[in-house]
C-alpha cells in the first residue's frame, strides 16, 4: 500500500532490537496528519507482541472462502488504533468472513504514553521474517509512527495520499462491534484445556466442517448435533488463525451473537487476540446489515445531523 515513508523494519541497537512500524496518513484528535506517532516504547512481553502482530497480519493475507475474490485482492495492512491506553491492531480476511484484532494493553505496553488515533501499518515480507526470529527474552522497542519516519524527505510526497480500505474492510469494522455488543458467553477454556480443544480439530483446507461444541469440565467437546447449550463453529479450519498466539494464552472465552457470530478470545500476558467467524464461510461481515436497522429508529436523522456537525468542527 502506498503513503509510506519508508518500510517497516527490525533492527538491532545496544539497548535491544527496536521495531519500527511505519504509518500511513492517520486520523487524529488534530485532524489528518502523514504517518503520526502513536507510541514509542519497550514492550514487556516481545513473544506476545510478535505473535499478535503476526497473527494479524496473517489473516489480512489468508482467504478461508470464496478464491476467485482471494485472487483479485493483494495482501491488505492492517489496521492500527492507539486509544490512550492499548494499541489495538485488526485486520479482516480476505473472504471478509474472519476478522482478527489484537489489542495491546498497559500491562503490555509498560510505562510509556500511548496517543490516539488511528491509521494503516505497513507489515511486509522481510519485516515479517525479521519478527519472526525474535525471541522472549530480546529487549523489544516498539514504535509505531517514529518521529524518523514523519522527518523523512520523502514526507512531502505523502500529503495528499489517503489510506484506502476496501469499501468490504469498512463496511465489516462498523458491523464487528455491534455483533460483538449483542454476543454473550457461552463457553470458557483455561489452561492446558486450550491447546487441547484447537489441537483436536481437524487439520483440513479451509474453511473446515461446521463443528458443534459441547462445554464440558475443563474444555469443549465435539458433538455430531447441535446440542443445548453447544456452541456452533462454522468453518472449523478458520480458528487456525489463532495459531500463533494460543500458546500464550491463559483462558479462552467463547461468545455468541444472536446471528451465529462466533467470538474467540484469548486472554494473553498483557492483551487479548480476538477472533470473529462469520456465520457461515462464505459469508462476509460486510454484508451483514446490523447497522441498518438503527436507520429506522425514530432519532436515526437527529443522531445523523448531530454527528455531521462533531466531524465538521474537526
Amino acid at each position: 500500500m502506498s503513503g509510506y515513508a519508508a518500510a517497516s523494519a527490525v533492527t538491532e541497537a545496544a539497548d535491544g532490537v527496536h521495531l519500527d512500524l511505519a504509518t500511513a496518513l492517520g486520523v487524529t484528535p488534530a485532524g489528518t496528519v502523514d504517518n503520526p506517532v502513536f507510541f514509542s516504547g519497550f514492550v514487556a512481553r516481545p513473544d506476545v507482541a510478535v505473535a499478535g502482530l503476526l497473527a494479524v497480519a496473517d489473516v489480512a493475507a489468508s482467504r478461508y472462502a470464496d478464491a476467485g475474490l482471494g485472487a483479485r485482492l493483494a495482501n491488505l495492512d492492517p489496521v492500527v488504533t492507539a486509544g490512550g491506553d492499548r494499541l489495538r491492531f485488526e485486520s479482516f480476511s480476505a473472504c471478509n468472513g474472519v476478522y482478527a484484532r489484537f489489542d495491546l494493553d498497559r500491562d503490555g505496553l509498560g510505562s510509556s504514553e500511548v496517543g490516539f488515533g488511528t491509521t494503516n501499518v505497513d507489515i511486509n515480507l522481510p519485516f515479517r521474517t525479521a519478527l519472526a526470529r525474535l525471541e522472549r527474552h530480546d529487549a523489544l522497542h516498539l514504535s509505531v509512527g517514529s518521529a524518523e519516519l514523519r522527518a523523512s524527505s520523502l514526507a512531502g510526497t505523502h500529503v495528499e495520499r489517503k489510506v484506502a480500505l476496501p469499501d468490504r474492510w469498512v463496511r465489516g469494522l462498523a458491523e464487528v462491534p455491534a455483533l460483538s455488543a449483542a454476543a454473550a458467553p457461552v463457553a470458557q477454556v483455561a489452561g492446558p484445556g486450550i491447546g487441547r480443544f484447537l489441537g483436536a480439530l481437524p487439520r483440513i483446507a479451509p474453511p473446515g466442517p461446521t463443528l458443534y461444541l459441547l462445554p464440558v469440565p475443563g474444555g469443549l467437546r465435539p458433538a455430531r448435533a447441535p446440542v443445548p447449550g453447544g456452541v456452533v463453529l462454522p468453518g472449523a479450519a478458520r480458528l487456525r488463525g489463532s495459531d500463533r498466539v494460543w500458546r500464550f494464552a491463559r483462558r479462552l472465552g467463547v461468545h455468541a451473537s444472536p446471528n451465529g457470530t462466533t467470538l474467540w478470545v484469548f486472554d494473553l500476558p498483557g492483551g487479548r487476540f480476538t477472533l470473529a467467524l462469520s456465520p457461515d464461510p462464505f459469508r462476509g461481515f460486510s454484508g451483514e446489515g446490523t447497522l441498518l436497522a438503527l436507520l429506522a429508529h425514530d432519532d436515526a436523522e437527529r443522531h445523523g445531523r448531530r454527528l455531521l456537525e462533531a466531524l465538521a468542527d474537526r
